[in-house]
């Protein structure tokens, strides 16, 4: 349906109108405050010989548990909030090491994917596999950084060679002066048997 040319003017004379209303009424109201929770964390990615098999799975397609640790990382670092920070560290034999220190996660997202994409099987300089020593170190770098973050490790818990329960090692720190998480991955990972013995 055609408008008459009056009609047109009188049409835009009311978009213009209304437009002219909102954007005086979003001048008008005070600001509303947010609350919005806010999580320092560094993400500690397991890159020993198990991290290698092909047994996890990404949007159908399987992929190696290192593979999908890293996308891991990548979603939750894109959904973690504006003047949150988030750091990069890698761990085997029986230490982690930090690659990069907690950044804001908004200016830096590009860096911090970019150091996630980088990192490798090959960066490993042992083969063996101490979980549960390389989370307490982990907790103990964690404790010279201010604020300290929340370390979310992800392993599928695999020691090896493996420990006798009875020479499991214990922790010496405070427990929860550093928090965090373990996240399992692949379909048979030992993060729970892992997490029983951590807390022992």
């Amino acid at each position: 349906m055609r408008l008459s040319y009056q009609k047109r003017i009188l049409l835009t004379a009311i978009i213009m109108v209304t437009a002219l209303i909102l954007v005086m009424a979003a001048l008008w109201f005070p600001l509303v405050k947010r609350d919005v929770k806010i999580m320092d964390a560094i993400f500690v990615l397991d890159i020993t010989d198990s991290m290698n098999v092909k047994d996890a799975e990404i949007d159908g397609e399987k992929v190696s548990r290192l593979a999908w640790a890293k996308e891991f990382t990548r979603r939750t670092l894109l959904e973690m909030p504006c003047g949150a920070h988030a750091g990069l560290a890698i761990f085997s034999e029986a230490r982690s090491l930090i690659l990069m220190n907690p950044v804001e996660v908004c200016s830096s997202y590009h860096d911090l994917t970019q150091m996630l994409e980088q990192v490798d099987p090959y960066m490993a300089w042992a083969r063996s596999s101490e979980v549960s020593k390389a989370v307490y170190t982990a907790i103990r770098q964690a404790k010279q950084i201010e604020p300290k973050p929340t370390i979310v490790m992800l392993t599928d818990g695999h020691e090896s060679p493996p420990i006798n329960p009875t020479l499991f090692p214990k922790f010496a720190g405070t427990p929860g002066e550093v928090h965090g998480i373990l996240v399992g991955v692949g379909e048979m990972n030992y993060c729970l048997y892992l997490k029983l013995m951590i807390r022992a």
